[in-house]
């Protein structure tokens, strides 16, 4: 009787929070449909979606796979003014909520939505993701330099300059997920951006820290990046550097440095190292140390798009010695005339069957397969 009882009350609060989520998207998308026809307001999107197959033999031989909307990407500008606009940046997902849909779900968009800003409601596990991933107020106070104030995406490293829709083989390294699983990537504070005003373009922000697993320990991060033309084509290169949880001294320190090509033609290759150090408590008394580094080569042959990936990671935890593996990644895509992509993607995690830099998921030889439908405006 008590655990009907349980049972029924847990569905309830699951109906509950699914009834918040569908009046919240409702008012969206009703304020965005009466919205359209106000100057200054503008909406973008990208949407992905598709079939997944994950399998792996180590520790346990797991399949799973699923049917889901990988992400629905929402941006809306409104234009306050000529130089002060607010942004907000929603990203929606529908995945399985089984626990043994474990190996999918650790590849999905939603690992890597931002940590506070979501919601979700379902089944065990959820089956409905809503986060607003950023929110923030954008002032351009003179044509070289722009602010930032709310909540918003971290300077940090290559790969969070792109969107997942533009990942060129949908995978992020094992280096992204690490920092991503120690919240680096979105947080709410300030930030500048200075555009040629040395060449290139470098930001610096500065954020409380709230995504770091320590509520409100301040972090600071900086990017600089330069196009450069080079031959037919364009060579820019990436720095970037992470410090946060300040005790006297940053606990937790990130740097990166990568270049992405691009020919005048259809090839282009991308590359980057990036090395992470993680306090996991302040009694810890020892750090983890993640690097690695990946190369993602890409061509155009006859109208399909062909990119690889392959990266190298290394991994010490506390005083633990450290360990090393390799991930390989391959992807092929063709884009209609419609504004309608296909994508075959897939990827191999743990080739030495060391370890596996995938959050939540404790295995090696892990296995991922994606035909993916995409689409943006």
């Amino acid at each position: 009787m008590l655990a009907t009882k349980f049972k029924q009350e847990d569905e309830m609060k699951n109906n509950y929070r699914w009834a918040k989520l569908c009046l919240l998207g409702l008012s969206l998308c009703l304020v965005s449909a009466q919205a359209e026809g106000m100057k200054g307001f503008t909406m973008s999107g990208t949407f992905e979606g598709g079939y997944a197959l994950s399998w792996t033999k180590t520790p346990a031989s797991i399949t799973s796979d699923q049917v889901l909307v990988d992400h629905l990407g929402l941006k809306t500008h409104v234009d306050v003014s000529d130089k002060v606009k607010i942004v907000i940046n929603k990203g929606i997902a529908i995945r399985s909520g089984s626990p043994s849909q474990g190996l999918n779900n650790a590849f999905n968009t939603t690992a890597y939505y931002s940590p506070v800003l979501v919601a979700t409601a379902g089944g065990v596990g959820g089956f409905l993701t809503f986060a607003v991933n950023s929110a923030y107020l954008e002032h351009r106070c003179h044509e070289k330099v722009t602010t930032w104030v709310g909540h918003f995406k971290v300077p940090f490293g290559m790969e969070s300059m792109w969107e997942r829709y533009d990942m060129h083989t949908y995978y992020y390294s094992g280096t992204h997920t690490v920092a991503q699983g120690y919240g680096w990537f979105y947080d709410t504070g300030a930030k500048i951006a200075l555009n040629d005003v040395l060449p290139g373009t470098m930001e610096l922000a500065v954020v409380d820290g709230r995504n770091s697993g320590q509520v409100y320990s301040p972090a600071a991060a900086w990017r600089w990046y330069h196009q450069l033309k080079m031959g037919d084509g364009t060579i820019t290169p990436v720095l970037s550097v992470y410090a946060g949880k300040w005790r006297g001294e940053p606990s937790d320190l990130g740097f990166s440095g990568g270049l992405m090509w691009k020919s005048s033609g259809s090839v282009w290759a991308n590359a980057e190292f990036m090395y992470t150090s993680n306090e996991p408590s302040p009694t810890a008394g020892t750090k983890n140390k993640y690097w690695g580094i990946f190369v993602e080569p890409g061509a155009e042959f006859g109208g399909i798009n062909v990119s690889a990936k392959a990266e190298y990671n290394n991994m010490a935890l506390g005083a633990a010695a450290s360990t090393n593996d390799w991930n390989v990644g391959l992807a092929l895509s063709h884009d209609y005339s419609d504004k309608l992509r296909v994508k075959l993607a897939y990827q191999h995690l743990g080739i030495n069957g060391n370890f596996t830099p995938l959050m939540g998921v404790a295995a090696t030889h892990i296995n991922d397969v994606r035909i993916l439908l995409a689409t943006k405006w």
